[in-house]
């Protein structure tokens, strides 16, 4: 606030004192002029009317709740004469449901790289997998913690390819019933036990499958020399989950058993274990088309 000066920048001298009695009749009169005014003025305070409202300071708070769908806005003006406004809007959102699956893209390309392709062979673009169960027996130089690791994958398999499943032999009399070899040997005897052995691998794989593409055998050379006990348990795992027609490697997922670089992981990265349902769903069969099998997995819907 500020005053604003006289415009003459003076101020002028008082007028001379009136009789007496005049000048109670004037104090007079202007007592019942002041008592008046006064009057007016509080009516004029009181609200004067039910359609005037008076206020000087205005507040507003928006509150907003969503749920669902739809969201509810609540506009609350409060002013200070007593008085409330309350305005209440509801919005309905017109929104789209997209429908969920149950593999995002990522899944879905790396089931394309590593089950649409082989690092060694042929066989590439067209799916192979078991369609019996699988038999395993070990031969020769494994450890009791080549067969704690062994035993460590197979439990995780099954997990993830029911209702196929997978069983370790415990009694070599019994290998005529066995289709998936596990071999624990110097790297130097991989070629004599397998002639299709590319060196120099300190883990192999090689499976074969029917005319429809099924896998019917299949062979693991595990090496016993030059690695540490980690990098053969990583073997182990690698190994044998490729044998389940999984065969390509990448270098797109460091943390995955099927890293191309040489590592000594030995879990499945949640990206493995996505592509190994896949290959196991029974909509997925041996002999189709690597793109027929991602239609199909592409359009299953989330649970």
């Amino acid at each position: 606030m500020y005053s604003q000066p006289n415009p003459a920048g003076a101020v002028p001298p008082p007028p001379p004192p009136p009789p007496a009695r005049r000048a109670w009749i004037l104090w007079a009169a202007g007592t019942a002029v002041l008592a008046a005014a006064a009057v007016v003025l509080v009516v004029l305070l009181t609200g004067g009317g039910e359609d005037t409202a008076a206020s000087s300071t205005t507040s507003t708070t928006l509150a907003t709740t969503t749920s669902g769908e739809a969201t509810s806005t609540t506009a609350a003006t409060t002013t200070t004469a007593a008085t409330t406004t309350t305005e209440t809007t509801t919005t309905t959102a017109a929104t789209t449901t997209r429908p969920r699956f149950l593999y995002n893209r990522a899944e879905l390309d790396y089931f394309e790289d590593i089950a649409g392709q082989a690092e060694y062979g042929g066989g590439g673009g067209v799916i192979h997998k078991w369609d019996q169960d699988i038999v395993v027996l070990v031969y020769n130089d494994a450890t009791p913690r080549d067969v704690a690791v062994l035993e460590r994958v197979i439990a995780d398999l099954n997990e993830l390819i029911a209702p196929r499943t997978i069983t370790l032999l415990d009694d070599p009399a019994l290998e005529d019933t066995a289709n998936l070899e596990i071999w624990f040997v110097p790297e130097a005897e991989f070629a004599t036990i397998l002639p299709e052995y590319v060196p120099v691998n300190m883990g192999f794989v090689y499976i074969w499958w029917d005319e429809v593409g099924a896998i019917t055998d299949g062979v693991v050379l595990i090496s016993t020399t030059g690695i540490t006990p980690e990098e053969r348990a990583h073997l182990i795992r690698e190994e044998v989950t490729q044998s389940l027609g999984l065969l390509n490697d990448t270098d797109q997922y460091p943390d995955s058993i099927f890293q191309i670089d040489w590592t000594t992981t030995n879990r499945y990265a949640p990206i493995d274990r996505a592509i190994i349902e896949m290959l196991y769903r029974p909509e997925i069969i041996p002999g189709m088309t690597i793109a027929d099998a991602l239609a199909i997995l592409e359009a299953i819907p989330a649970e």
